[in-house]
Order: C-alpha cells, then sequence, then structure tokens
C-alpha cells in the first residue's frame, strides 16, 4: 500500500509540474509575440 501512494504521489506532483512548464512556456511565447 505504501508503494502506491508514493507512486500515486509521484504522479501527482509530475503532472503539476509538467502543467505548471506548459503555463510557463505559454506565457513566454505569449510575451515574445
Amino acid at each position: 500500500m505504501e508503494v502506491v501512494v508514493l507512486i500515486g504521489i509521484g504522479i501527482v506532483v509530475a503532472l503539476m509540474l509538467l502543467c505548471t512548464c506548459v503555463v510557463v512556456l505559454k506565457r513566454k511565447r505569449a510575451g515574445r509575440d
């Protein structure tokens, strides 16, 4: 159970980081344009 929880948390954190990167990239592209 602990391993599953850790994997779940890792996936959530990874998704949040990816979303943050996408938002930052979009803002940078919008700013440049």
